[in-house]
């Protein structure tokens, strides 16, 4: 079905991801659709606390102060995880749900008894766990990943 080019479509990126990540999906469907891709504020130190309840809360203001109704909302990985506490709590607020590999449901992950932070390949080869199509871990996002891992700061986000 192809809808007007008022539809409004929201992509959320992953832990680690970021808004190349969704490069050739906006290619494809900015034709159509009005495409919206926040970045989860995980980093800033303006955001109060990184919790899965605060990032919903995150995707409701976004909404709100884009006045966005109705969208279709696509998650990958953490996004698709957002995605689904966003639409247990506002079961008529989106048109659609669409998950890719969506924490909160069964994933891959860099959980380890001991992880070795300082390790490149130890984290590279934790990175490629993630991902069945292997080509898609580019240096670039091995590197952030990496960074983040050895940032305090960073880490204790994540964490």
């Amino acid at each position: 079905m192809k809808y007007s080019k008022n539809k409004d479509v929201i992509l959320l990126h992953s832990l680690f991801g970021s808004l190349s990540n969704w490069g050739n999906v906006i290619k494809n469907i900015e034709i159509n659709y009005n495409v919206y891709t926040p970045t989860f504020p995980l980093f800033s130190t303006h955001f109060k606390r990184n919790s899965l309840q605060n990032l919903v809360q995150f995707l409701e203001n976004y909404i709100q102060s884009n006045k966005i109704e109705n969208p279709i909302l696509i998650g990958n990985s953490l996004g698709g995880h957002v995605v689904l506490l966003y639409a247990l709590a506002h079961p008529n607020l989106f048109d659609k749900l669409i998950l890719a590999g969506s924490s909160g449901l069964y994933e891959s992950n860099l959980q380890a008894s001991f992880v070795r932070v300082r390790d490149y390949e130890y984290i590279k080869n934790k990175v490629e766990d993630v991902f069945e199509t292997k080509n898609v871990v580019t240096k670039e996002l091995v590197d952030d990943v990496f960074s983040a891992a050895n940032t305090p700061t960073k880490a204790l986000s994540i964490i």
